[in-house]
């Protein structure tokens, strides 16, 4: 659900968008690419590139992968000494706790149809 904005009478407006979760279940054993979230692969390469130019001198560097259930785009920040995950931009299980509750939340709302 999405919060898009809020009136002066304090009402929300909401946005639902309905997830088909049969299709989350058979997507988890194929990895989700870029392109069904809209990213081009090559954009997504060259801001990394940029982001590890401006990290290189703190001999770290950055990564991207995309979160399998979600498709969403994760970005990692490691050492380039001890191979460290210094950051990791959203935390890949925070994203799994969403995409649980999101299937919940499709098991409860089947159930009760």
């Amino acid at each position: 659900m999405e919060l898009k904005a809020m009136s002066e009478s304090g009402q929300v407006s909401t946005e639902i968008k309905k997830v088909d979760f049969k299709q989350v279940e058979s997507n988890k054993n194929t990895a989700v690419t870029s392109k069904d979230k809209g990213y081009k692969e090559e954009d997504i390469a060259k801001a990394i590139d940029k982001l590890n130019k401006f990290l290189h001198e703190d001999n770290t560097r950055a990564e991207y992968s995309v979160h399998e259930v979600l498709g969403d785009i994760m970005i990692k920040i490691i050492d380039n000494d001890t191979q460290e995950v210094l950051m990791e931009v959203p935390p890949k299980k925070i994203l799994d706790v969403v995409a649980k509750m999101c299937e919940l939340a499709g098991v409860l709302v089947d159930k009760k149809a």
